[in-house]
């Protein structure tokens, strides 16, 4: 199983060992990444960290072009299930296809937005969020990623009117 962004994130920055980490989140292992932009490419390094041992078992850097980032993501995790050995059934293979390809531009508002819910956690000011998110979903209203997103930050903004609304779409 894959614990949630949201539960994880208490741990950002952290100093405690990542067998602590793996205890507290009741994981096997740990997916260390970082993400960076190089023009046209995204450029991914992901390492897969078996957290009993503090080992790294697997790990691989991904580049591909920007247009092509849910493609990237789908690879990685496949890449992933082989790092750690997992058999994947055609049902699994399916979920992880893409259902709906952005366009950079739109994805990587989505990006910035996500970036801005995120620390908006720290600041308690949603606005930015709010502002990349809703230019998301005008801008592509098959994003359910983005509707979701945005709904998070209406609610923790106490706006459940709103969330529900973008909840509902």
């Amino acid at each position: 199983h894959v614990i949630a962004h949201q539960s994880v994130l208490q741990f950002k920055g952290s100093t405690q060992p990542a067998p602590e980490i793996a205890r507290r989140l009741n994981v096997k292992y740990l997916l260390d990444a970082s993400v960076r932009r190089e023009s046209s490419l995204v450029r991914i390094t992901a390492s897969l960290i078996d957290a009993e041992d503090n080992r790294q078992v697997w790990s691989r850097v991904f580049a591909d072009d920007r247009r092509d980032v849910m493609q990237l993501q789908q690879r990685i995790a496949l890449a992933i299930t082989q790092g750690i050995e997992v058999t994947l059934t055609a049902q699994d293979r399916t979920r992880l296809a893409p259902a709906h390809v952005p366009t950079p531009e739109v994805h990587d508002l989505y990006f910035k937005g996500t970036q801005a819910r995120h620390e908006a956690n720290l600041t308690g000011d949603f606005s930015k969020a709010i502002r990349y998110l809703t230019e998301v979903v005008e801008k592509d209203s098959l994003y359910a990623a983005a509707f979701t997103r945005l709904a998070s930050a209406y609610h923790a903004t106490s706006d459940t009117t709103l969330a529900q609304a973008f909840v509902d779409k």
